[in-house]
């Protein structure tokens, strides 16, 4: 880039990284008894919340920032210090953990940063083999659900409408739209040097626009719009469905983001061994899918005003806002959402649909239905009654599979899952991310030859070793030596 005057000219070179740290400060500082003067300007009234860092400044530039002026906190906080952007968070002492604040100060070695990383990462490995004791629900947890009780609705389609749970008011978000213009306008050059990726994201979005799970935002009413989310894609060539998904970034503003007001709410779902488990003690097996599962979910006003993009088909139209008006995944409480949602229908439809109703609040993993039965008859019942259940709410299951083909006779092509070919010539399908071959009823695992001119290293060996997914630890004689070596 170059910056111009009348009678001179410079060229300034700039360094773009996708990261430059963790988001600072690693975790949030309780600033309430600190007594910052109410009368200066922070630099960035946020800096006690972890945000992303987006700009670092040279040494040489830092110090022509500087200004006369500094104010010294009680003994064990950090200094305000006046600077040409506003009132800093300077240095600090005991009571103020390195780990939860930092501000001008040398950043570590890349290479003590990575290895720090990476001894956490290592330590993963072990502490999942451990059994976690049960924990009880946290107040947030106990609040979200309170939450949901009190504000959901069923609308007159057998929809589910909720309102997002928000730990404080709206008024504490940041401001967004001009980075959500920013990012919107970057992607637009993007889709201009790749017109197949614009045609199938202007699709993407022509189907959110159809199906009604975003609508357009009249100019008069944009001031009632008080969060924008970015937006950018994902593609997945092996998925057998959608290979272009649309992502929104929920966690990006200046200051308090969407997801920092939100509740998280609990895992109401039973934990993904026991389904794999049960799955396994099935003689005829079945899977499904949710389609769009997130999206079934309507989100009530005013807080569809909360989840506001950009977006225009060509360039030359203006470009226009609309709010989403469905759960958005990306949004912490979208799983709990979502899964609360369902189980409610589950919970409402019970007396006509038993099977289908146990099946919603116990063989669910998220959106994948992971049952089966101990005949064709019982699993073509549950079948029936799952879809149907799940209909009445607006939920459609597709992407059946089963161990037995008998069960899949008669259900449309288009609902009926497409297989992938696996190395050994199998046709297999993934649940949950594990790969299973119906047609045997066998789990399989495949990984990919290393490069033997590579040097081995500490790196590489762990790399390799978390290329295995393997929940039940079917394979673990295995893995362990790795592990082993490893350690």
């Amino acid at each position: 880039m170059q910056s111009r005057t009348s009678d001179y000219s410079t060229t300034l070179t700039a360094l773009i990284a996708p990261t430059i740290t963790d988001s600072q400060p690693s975790l949030a500082v309780n600033v309430a008894d600190w007594n910052i003067p109410s009368n200066i300007q922070l630099a960035d009234p946020a800096f006690f919340n972890p945000q992303r860092v987006y700009l670092l400044i040279g040494e040489t530039i830092f110090y022509d920032l500087l200004c006369v002026g500094q104010i010294k906190l009680i003994d064990g906080l950090p200094l305000l210090q006046k600077t040409r952007l506003g009132w800093i968070v300077s240095g600090g002492g005991q009571r103020v953990s390195s780990s939860s604040l930092s501000a001008t100060q040398n950043s570590p070695d890349s290479e003590d940063r990575m290895n720090a990383r990476l001894d956490r990462t290592l330590r993963m490995f072990w502490e999942v083999e451990n059994c976690a004791e049960a924990s009880l629900s946290t107040k947030e947890e106990v609040d979200c659900e309170v939450h949901f009780v009190s504000h959901f609705s069923r609308l007159p389609s057998g929809e589910y409408s909720v309102r997002l749970p928000l730990k404080h008011d709206s008024d504490h978000l940041g401001e967004s739209y001009t980075q959500a213009y920013r990012r919107f306008l970057s992607l637009e050059r993007k889709q201009d040097r790749n017109p197949a990726l614009k045609e199938r994201y202007s699709a993407f979005m022509k189907e959110y626009t159809d199906l009604e799970h975003m609508s357009k935002v009249h100019p008069d009413s944009r001031s009632l719009c008080k969060y924008f989310l970015p937006h950018h894609c994902v593609l997945k060539e092996d998925s057998t469905t959608t290979k272009l998904r649309v992502v929104f970034d929920v966690a990006t503003s200046t200051g308090c983001s969407l997801n920092d007001v939100m509740m998280t709410g609990p895992v109401i779902q039973p934990a993904l061994f026991n389904i794999l488990i049960r799955f396994r003690t099935y003689p005829v097996a079945l899977t499904g899918d949710i389609c769009k599962m997130c999206r079934c979910v309507k989100v009530s006003p005013p807080e569809n005003c909360l989840q506001c993009i950009l977006w225009r088909d060509s360039i030359q139209s203006e470009v226009q806002v609309y709010t989403l008006d469905t759960v958005t995944y990306g949004t912490r409480a979208a799983s709990f959402l979502a899964v609360r949602a369902m189980h409610q229908l589950a919970i409402d439809e019970s007396n006509p649909y038993p099977l289908g109703s146990a099946a919603l609040q116990q063989e669910f993993y998220v959106d994948d239905l992971i049952s089966g039965g101990n005949s064709v008859a019982e699993v073509m019942e549950k079948m029936r009654q799952t879809s149907s259940l799940l209909s009445c709410g607006n939920f459609k299951l597709r992407k059946w599979c089963s161990s037995n083909q008998e069960v899949l006779d008669g259900n449309p092509e288009d609902d009926v899952e497409k297989f992938l070919r696996f190395h050994d010539g199998s046709d297999i399908t993934k649940t949950l991310r594990l790969a299973w071959d119906p047609a045997s009823d066998q789990l399989l695992f495949a990984l990919s030859a290393l490069d033997s001119n590579s040097r081995p290293s500490k790196r590489s060996v762990l790399s390799t070793i978390a290329r295995f997914y393997d929940p039940l630890g079917l394979i673990n004689p295995v893995i362990v030596r790795c592990k082993i070596f490893l350690q």
